[in-house]
Parts: C-alpha cells; sequence; structure tokens
C-alpha cells in the first residue's frame, strides 16, 4: 500500500495472531494467510472490521480472500487491487462475493462453489489399508483415469503429501492430498477414486483419514466441493463438516 493509504485508512496485518483477532478466527482467512510466516509470499490488511489477504498461488490461483463489512470491504479491495494488479481474484462468502462485484469495478463473478471445514471428524472403518503414502509413485495415473481436473498433482508447489488407499491386490484405489495446508487449518483436494473401485466407500474412507490426520495436526481440516455436486457434499456431510457457499470474482 502506499503510505498515505497505510496510514490513513488501510492498516497492514502484521502476524497470524492478527489475523485470526480480526477476522474472529474466520477459516477461510486463516487458511489465506498461511500463518503470515516470514518468508511467504502472504499479505494481509484491514480497514476497520474488514479484512484482506493476499494469497498468491493458493489452490492454483492468485487469490484476495476478504471478510467484513461491505461499506469497508469494497474501498479495502479497491486499494489491494491497485496495489497488485487485477490477476488477483477475490474469494469469500458467495453473498459478499456477489455484493462486492457490484461495488467495484471491473470484478465479475468467476464461479460459486462450496466451502466445507470441520474441528471434530467421523471416522470410518474399511478392511482395505489407509495411510500416507511413502511416494507419489501411482497417484497421476490414477488422478489421469479418475479426476484429470483435480487441482491438487504431484510435484505442485504447496502439494506436500497423498493419503492413500491400496487395493488387496496392491494396487493404489483411492487418494486424497494435503495440499496448501496452513498452520492452523489442513486442506484436502486431489479427492479421486478409481472408477472400477467406486461404490465401495473409498472416497469416504481416505477422506476420514486425511481429516483425522489433518485436524490432529491443525486443528482444523478444510476442502472445496462443486456446488452442483450433492453426492460429494452429502459425504463431506456425513465426515462432520459444515457446509458454507463461497465465490470467487475476477477482472472481467
Amino acid at each position: 500500500m502506499t503510505a498515505g493509504v497505510t496510514a490513513g485508512r488501510v492498516v497492514p496485518i502484521r502476524d497470524a495472531v492478527e489475523l485470526a483477532r480480526v477476522c474472529s478466527g474466520d477459516a477461510l482467512i486463516v487458511w489465506a494467510g498461511q500463518g503470515l510466516r516470514a518468508g511467504r509470499p502472504e499479505r494481509a490488511w484491514r480497514l476497520g472490521d474488514a479484512v484482506a489477504v493476499l494469497a498468491p498461488d493458493l489452490s492454483r490461483h492468485d487469490r484476495i480472500v476478504v471478510h467484513g463489512p461491505m461499506e469497508q470491504l469494497a474501498p479495502l479491495v479497491s486499494e489491494v487491487l491497485r496495489e497488485v494488479g487485477t490477476a488477483y481474484r477475490p474469494f469469500g462468502d458467495e453473498a459478499v462475493i456477489r455484493e462486492l462485484v457490484d461495488r467495484v469495478e471491473p470484478l465479475v463473478l468467476r464461479a460459486t462453489f462450496g466451502w466445507m471445514d470441520t474441528t471434530t471428524p467421523a471416522g470410518s472403518s474399511s478392511s482395505l489399508e489407509t495411510s500416507w503414502l511413502e511416494s507419489d509413485a501411482g497417484v497421476e495415473e490414477l488422478l489421469t483415469a479418475a479426476a484429470p481436473g483435480s487441482y491438487a498433482w504431484p510435484g505442485l508447489s504447496g502439494v506436500r503429501r497423498w493419503a492413500g488407499v491400496t487395493g488387496l491386490d496392491g494396487r493404489l484405489v483411492s487418494v486424497a492430498a494435503d495440499a496448501w495446508s496452513a498452520p492452523d487449518l489442513g486442506f484436502i483436494a486431489g479427492v479421486a477414486t478409481a472408477p472400477e473401485a467406486r461404490g465401495r466407500g473409498l472416497s469416504r474412507q481416505v477422506c476420514a483419514f486425511a481429516a483425522a490426520e489433518l485436524v490432529k495436526a491443525h486443528g482444523r481440516a478444510g476442502l472445496m466441493v462443486d456446488g452442483a455436486n450433492a453426492t460429494a457434499i452429502r459425504l463431506y456431510h456425513q465426515l462432520g463438516f459444515s457446509y458454507r457457499p463461497v465465490a470467487a470474482a475476477n477482472a472481467g
């Protein structure tokens, strides 16, 4: 931000403790901040009770994750966009982004989908082994066959490790990634089950394992889901996740 703007209205947020305090622990904001750790590219600002977090390459997109009352949020986002450029996508609760699009030019609505998170994941049981994989071997092949549109792939920045279910023949049949996790929120992505193994509860099994592990490590687990995918949403509800509609905008 320019010196005049910083001194007059928009104030930088210095650390993760302050960020969590000013957003009342909002899961999206906490995730976007990635702990506001030294050496990382994330930055955050506030204007009154409004918060904007600059999150480069977060789940494959450069995002400005937002929270707070619109009268303060709209000018805050306008200032951030002037500073960082319009390649960044404002992202937040769907109702907030829809109103932001009406307030801030040249933003247009890009996509609507769902955010889900939990602090109390439900378990699952299966006779098949589920664990963090020692290597990425077989993951790309499975994703290519089962989920070619996955955001998480082996080797991508932010994709840390993969949980997998192995069939009785030793082949990988279902996976989920620990990707773009923040210190206070573990993030699940890249969920996929081999076409020939579907209908056996394997996605539930691998997601239950990943959620439990991430909550144990971070205190909370989150993920994004297609808002029209009723089957996936029902599965995540069964695993203890709650749903919230979110949206992204970009400069048209």
